[in-house]
């Protein structure tokens, strides 16, 4: 396992991961970009990322893209309920009309 460059990162992360049609790749990583900078600007100490995986699908040639936000320590539960309705919301205006099916969400905490 190679090393925590970065150290712990404290906090909750969320990973949001999809798929991508080939023909329409470019255009939803930009509005992917677009929606991780409004939420990290929309709500203080979140941290955004975009990241996708190194090779399409071997059978569809989909992409699969992943959101992946690192929620600020501090963060209520009430604040981290409109955050994923938020997210849900602007995901959808942004980029559900161009998806090869669902956005999926894992939730991950710091190890004890």
């Amino acid at each position: 396992m190679p090393p925590d460059r970065a150290g712990p990162v404290p906090g909750t992360a969320w990973f949001i991961y999809y798929r991508v049609a080939p023909s329409r790749s470019a255009e939803l990583m930009a509005a992917a970009r677009g929606l991780v900078a409004e939420a990290c600007a929309a709500f203080p100490g979140l941290q955004g990322q975009l990241m996708q995986r190194p090779l399409p699908d071997a059978a569809t040639g989909e992409l699969t893209l992943m959101e992946i936000y690192h929620l600020p320590p501090a963060l209520s539960a009430q604040d981290e309920a409109a955050l994923g309705e938020w997210l849900s919301r602007r995901a959808q205006e942004r980029l559900g009309h161009a998806l090869a099916g669902s956005r999926h969400l894992e939730v991950f905490v710091p190890c004890a």
